[in-house]
C-alpha cells in the first residue's frame, strides 16, 4: 500500500471526527438558542425549525443531532462512556419506539428510555424483538379502534390464530427474570 493513502486516510479519519465534534456543537447551539416543544410556531419562542432556516439547514438533521446530543449529555450524566456511532443506534431505536405528546421529546433526556434503547442496539435480537413488539400493539391498538364485526371474519380468525400460537410458544418459553 502507499504510504500517500495511508495519510490520506488518516486525514479522512480526522476530519470525520471533527465533522462529529462540530455536530454537537451545532446541537449544543441549538438547545441553547431554541425553546424545543412539540407544535410548529411558538409565539415569544425561537424554534428548532427556525433555527434551522436561519443557519441554511434541514429541520430534520439539525433534529437528529439535537436528540443524539440529548442522549450523549444524559449518558455523560449517567457517567456512561459512549460514541457517536452507539448514540446514534439509541436515538434510531427511541426514534422507531411509540411515543405520546412530550413524551415524543423528553425520552431523548430520560435516561430509563434510553438504557432500554440501549439495550436493543446492543442486540440484533433485542432489536428484531423490539420491532415485534411494535408491531404487536399496533395490532392490539386496530382491534381496540375499529369494528370487528365489518372485518373480514376469515382474516380476524386466522389473525386469531396466529396470535394464540405466538402466545402459545412465549408460554413455552424459560424467559429470564419473569415473575
Amino acid at each position: 500500500m502507499n504510504c500517500n493513502y495511508n495519510k490520506l486516510v488518516k486525514q479522512a479519519k480526522t476530519m470525520l471526527k471533527k465533522r462529529e465534534e462540530i455536530r454537537m456543537k451545532v446541537a449544543d447551539l441549538a438547545l441553547e438558542a431554541c425553546t424545543i416543544k412539540l407544535g410548529g410556531q411558538r409565539k415569544g419562542f425561537y424554534t428548532a425549525k427556525q433555527f434551522a432556516d436561519d443557519i441554511g439547514m434541514s429541520r430534520n438533521t439539525l433534529s437528529s443531532w439535537i436528540q443524539a446530543r440529548r442522549i450523549q449529555l444524559e449518558l455523560e450524566k449517567h457517567n456512561i462512556k459512549t460514541n457517536i456511532k452507539d448514540v446514534n443506534k439509541i436515538r434510531k431505536v427511541m426514534e422507531r419506539t411509540p411515543a405520546k405528546g412530550d413524551e415524543r421529546i423528553t425520552r431523548y433526556s430520560d435516561i430509563d428510555a434510553i438504557n432500554t434503547a440501549r439495550k436493543v442496539a446492543e442486540s440484533p435480537d433485542n432489536g428484531e424483538l423490539q420491532y415485534m413488539y411494535e408491531k404487536a400493539d399496533a395490532v392490539r391498538f386496530f382491534l381496540r379502534t375499529h369494528q370487528l364485526s365489518s372485518l373480514d371474519a376469515e382474516k380476524l380468525r386466522r389473525m386469531q390464530t396466529i396470535l394464540i400460537d405466538s402466545l402459545n410458544l412465549i408460554s413455552k418459553a424459560n424467559i429470564k427474570g419473569a415473575a
